[in-house]
């Protein structure tokens, strides 16, 4: 997002690769330029990152035109793990933005070696809105340290094994939270009443 930075640093650059930033400048302005497949018929592995980099910028604004984009490109060009990972994580957290019945679908699908943070949070708030019970406890389990720690998150996996039935490892949980003073600590202490 910087495109005199990128000018002056291409300057050390072949022609040729010059002529990719501009291409890069030119689809960050408008990402819906990858559309037109015939500005990237240059045998370069940038090509896959420019249009990768526009998919996402269309999904933070329309998973659906990001998607259909993105189908037509993976006819087209060789793509990556890492590739599909940028661009299902885009569309999974424009979705999960606006409630999507979609979003897990989407987020669920990235690989695990490209799963981080913001998409298990993504996630759990989806499962919780979708009250999907099985879904937080299982993606709950996925957490990393010191997240598997938050009140608010284990609150909702107790909230899940207590639906779900399993009354003694949900109150074994609220227990743990309640000795907290705070909203989830609050709330926890009404399941122990």
């Amino acid at each position: 997002n910087n495109p005199n930075l990128a000018r002056y640093l291409a300057k050390k650059l072949k022609k040729s690769e010059v002529n990719l930033v501009e291409l890069w400048i030119r689809t960050n302005d408008n990402p819906y330029l990858i559309n037109k497949l015939y500005y990237f018929t240059a045998k370069h592995p940038a090509i896959i990152e420019i249009l990768t980099h526009g998919i996402a910028k269309i999904a933070s604004k329309d998973p659906r035109a990001a998607i259909a984009s993105w189908r037509q490109i993976a006819k087209r060009y060789p793509l990556t793990e890492k590739h599909w990972a940028t661009v299902v994580k885009s569309i999974g957290m424009s979705l999960a933005k606006i409630k999507h019945p979609e979003t897990e679908k989407w987020l669920g699908k990235i690989s695990p070696n490209y799963v981080d943070q913001s998409i298990l949070e993504a996630r759990l708030h989806f499962a919780v809105y979708s009250k999907n019970w099985k879904n937080i406890i299982k993606i709950s389990t996925q957490l990393p340290f010191p997240l598997n720690k938050s009140e608010q998150w284990l609150y909702w996996k107790a909230r899940a094994l207590e639906i779900l039935g399993n009354k003694i490892a949900s109150q074994q949980i609220f227990k743990k939270i309640t000795t907290n003073r705070s909203y989830y600590g609050f709330l926890a202490s009404m399941k122990m009443s």
